[in-house]
């Protein structure tokens, strides 16, 4: 695969929604049941930690100081082991959408040669394995307690930065967009694969039957780097 700059771009019909005719009730339900399930899963993952900490010897031994380095400890360490998680699945999806990429040609659909198609071959799964490539190196240096600091503050300011130049996730929103109208408007072996690695067989099947405005942001969140 090339490492040349991945070229995306919005598509021609960006910001017009793909309606499969659901009501509009639908659309916002399932988007925002998955945000309030992906904010809740992080919540559970660390509130264990965190009300241990507060009801335990953090709060006991705080006065001198030694409770907060307690504290910060047990949140690195915790948090490490989750980063170890995390690069463990990253590491598989990206092994997995590798092996898509080389065999790319001879998926089965019948829109090969369209211009879509060709996008999506071409600069949006590079772009998704781009993606992964750098949240696994992130994860492997939040892994190791300690060093994680420096990651969280590095990626607190790039944040910023972005925000400040306006060009927070747009790269993200424009190859979401690509894929999410590509799956639910051809028959595309190809993007029904590299969404089935990103979710799930099952899942991939259900997501096809939703309009773009439900599709796109549930595959924003698995293309982001952190």
């Amino acid at each position: 695969m090339s490492r040349t700059e991945i070229d995306i771009r919005p598509p021609q019909n960006f910001g017009k929604v793909v309606s499969r005719h659901r009501t509009a009730k639908m659309v916002a339900g399932t988007v925002g049941s998955a945000a309030y399930y992906g904010t809740w899963g992080a919540q559970t993952a660390t509130g264990a930690t965190l009300t241990g900490l507060a009801t335990g010897t953090a709060v006991a031994t705080s006065a001198t100081g030694i409770g907060l380095i307690v504290a910060g400890t047990a949140l690195s360490v915790g948090y490490a082991g989750l980063a170890a998680r995390s690069a463990y699945k990253t590491h598989n999806h990206l092994n997995a959408l590798k092996k898509i990429y080389a065999s790319r040609k001879t998926y089965d659909c019948p829109c090969q040669g369209s211009i879509a198609h060709d996008y999506v071959s071409g600069q949006v799964l590079p772009y998704i394995i781009q993606q992964k490539t750098k949240k696994l190196h992130r994860k492997m240096v939040e892994s190791a307690p300690g060093i994680s600091t420096a990651e969280y503050t590095r990626k607190a300011l790039k944040n910023i930065y972005k925000r400040t130049r306006g060009t927070l996730g747009k790269k993200r929103t424009f190859a979401a967009e690509w894929l999410a109208q590509h799956l639910i408007s051809h028959d595309c072996e190809l993007a029904n694969a590299i969404v089935a690695e990103l979710y799930s067989e099952e899942e991939m099947l259900w997501i096809r039957t939703q309009d773009n405005d439900v599709v796109a942001p549930l595959l924003e969140l698995k293309l982001k780097s952190v």
